[in-house]
């Protein structure tokens, strides 16, 4: 399966599902990762339903953002970032879009990072090499993969991460890392997926 795209489903508070976004009515959704029982969602697969039942039908005013981290051998083979709130506010257009309803907003790593480094790229003045470079360790590619991916040699690779690192005002590859995630989205939990 291939998850090129982010998709947004709206609950009301008892978790009946209300609507989707365009991804999830005309691309291929993963609806095997989510369990339904007449039109209700009552549980993740491969999630414990104790990790499900804290992190996703006790949403609080804040809402929870975690990761789902997938075994080696689970159907799924993405990281899914899994960003779940309760909607504020009224819309025209759509009537569901009340305050006690509740959104959810899956996308997959790739997808998340792609807009993470764009943003990130105009906040901190990266050129595109470093953009590309900083995407790359978003996404977890280790330097060896890094400079085969973009054929650069150590020196020129080492001369990016630390400018990179310059722009960021931390003083390891690491820091930088957890800075921008930082920036971008606290994530809750990681929750690995059971096969």
């Amino acid at each position: 399966m291939n998850f090129d795209s982010k998709y947004i489903l709206i609950f009301d508070s008892k978790f009946h599902l209300l609507s989707r976004n365009e991804d999830c009515l005309h691309n291929e959704f993963p609806n095997n990762l989510f369990i339904f029982t007449k039109n209700k969602l009552i549980g993740i697969k491969g999630v414990d339903n104790n990790i499900f039942t804290e992190n996703v039908l006790n949403v609080d005013k804040k809402g929870s953002v975690f990761i789902l981290r997938p075994r080696k051998t689970h159907e799924l083979k993405m990281e899914m970032l899994v960003s779940i709130s309760p909607l504020f506010g009224k819309c025209k257009i759509r009537s569901y879009f009340r305050p006690i309803n509740i959104c959810i907003d899956l996308q997959t790593f790739d997808n998340y990072y792609s807009a993470t480094t764009k943003r990130l790229a105009l906040k901190f003045g990266l050129t595109p090499t470093e953009k590309l470079v900083l995407s790359h360790l978003l996404n977890g590619l280790t330097s060896t993969e890094i400079k085969k991916k973009m054929d650069f040699g150590e020196p020129t690779l080492r001369s990016h991460q630390q400018r990179i690192r310059s722009k960021f005002g931390e003083n390891s590859v690491m820091k930088t890392i957890l800075s921008a995630l930082k920036i971008e989205n606290n994530v809750d939990k990681v929750i690995e997926m059971d096969d």
